[in-house]
């Protein structure tokens, strides 16, 4: 991973925890099997959140990603809807 990246990611989290006490990350996952995970995770520290990347990580058998949600000018956020589902949805 690039580290300028890596610290402007940062710097961006960090701000918004500075101006509202929390920050709202957007994780997509797809699995070996296709199926996939889209939701929104709410994190008060960067630490927090850097456990949750690293738990994930270790579990994972396939793709993930955690992209700072946005923010819009009233406060609002731009938020992953809870989403589960793929290949395996049609044998249930």
């Amino acid at each position: 991973m690039d580290i300028r990246w890596k610290l402007e990611k940062e710097n961006r989290i960090l701000k918004r925890l500075l101006k509202d006490g929390f920050f709202w990350m957007n994780f997509t996952s797809r699995d070996c099997d296709g199926c996939t995970r889209e939701t929104a995770i709410k994190f008060t520290s960067l630490e927090e959140f850097y456990k949750e990347e690293e738990s994930t990580a270790e579990s994972s058998d396939g793709s993930f990603s955690f992209t700072l949600a946005r923010q819009y000018p009233d406060g609002t956020h731009d938020l992953n809807e809870d989403y589960s589902g793929g290949q395996w949805e049609t044998y249930y």
